[in-house]
């Protein structure tokens, strides 16, 4: 298939998708909001506000097609030998590994790969309007891309990945998998008993780079003086998470683990971190 008519076919698939697919443009949206508040919680002029507005809808909508189109083009016509490894992964694990495989297929062909007209011309008007707006773009740039990138393989018929049975009955997700709370952070367990898990949140990293650490889940199975059972979450959130960004992500996790506690009672503590240090120690 060649590049011109892998470009037709993604345009028809997503054409269909964009007129029949409720789920697919509720994702799109979501996503469209998601940084579209980053840009808006830094904007102070009602005229860039208005261009924001006005634009972000069609620049995220952009940036999905051109991921999706240049990882169906990697699928076709690449012969990668990578990306048989990718039909069987998890689909968290699976977003990662798709990221740095983008950034490795273009980065001595086309550094730039995941720009177009919309996205370059979005990029000026936020280096004129809004200079500290500039590192969003860039975010949108790849990440709505790689996100894009990742819906075409698993809407593959070759992805086959099917979730076993986790054999830890873990409250926050598949243990064996990273668990994504919003478009950039995700969650990868670290320790787990049966009274006892601890999951750390990382931050997508720009481009190839490593992911950043960002917070921290834990979740203890305690009983009170009268015996009865209680949960007890505690979130360590850094502080390189935006502020108006740590409210939805306190909610998201405790939805995800609200319907696995049945009637227990769970009790909620939030740590707000400007630098962790790590030690360790042995008796031997």
């Amino acid at each position: 298939m060649t590049n011109n008519s892998v470009y037709e076919n993604v345009t028809a698939i997503l054409r269909d998708k964009f007129e029949n697919s409720a789920k697919f443009n509720e994702t799109l949206d979501n996503i469209t909001i998601f940084y579209g508040r980053k840009l808006l919680s830094i904007t102070k002029n009602h005229f860039t506000r208005e261009i924001i507005e006005k634009t972000i809808e069609k620049v995220i909508r952009e940036q999905y097609f051109e991921g999706y189109f240049r990882m169906s083009d990697i699928i076709k016509n690449s012969g990668i030998p990578a990306i048989d490894l990718l039909w069987e992964l998890p689909k968290g694990r699976l977003r990662n590994e798709v990221r740095i495989l983008l950034e490795n297929v273009y980065k001595d062909i086309d550094p730039d790969w995941a720009n177009n007209a919309t996205i370059s011309n979005f990029s000026l008007v936020m280096l004129k309007e809004l200079e500290e707006g500039f590192d969003v773009v860039e975010m949108i740039k790849y990440e709505v891309a790689a996100f894009g990138a990742w819906e075409a393989v698993i809407e593959d018929s070759r992805y086959v990945y099917k979730e076993d049975a986790d054999e830890f009955d873990s409250k926050f997700g598949n243990s064996f998998d990273l668990e994504f709370i919003n478009f950039q952070v995700y969650m990868q367990m670290e320790y787990f008993s049966d009274t006892y898990e601890s999951w750390n949140l990382y931050k997508l990293g720009k481009n190839d780079q490593d992911n950043i650490g960002c917070g921290m889940a834990q979740l203890s199975l305690i009983h009170n003086l009268e015996g009865k059972q209680q949960f007890v979450l505690t979130l360590n959130l850094f502080n390189l998470i935006h502020p108006e960004e740590k409210n939805g992500l306190v909610d998201s996790i405790v939805k995800s683990i609200t319907s696995k506690l049945k009637n227990s009672e769970l009790h909620i503590r939030i740590l707000h971190t400007t630098e962790i240090e790590y030690f360790s120690f042995s008796n031997s």
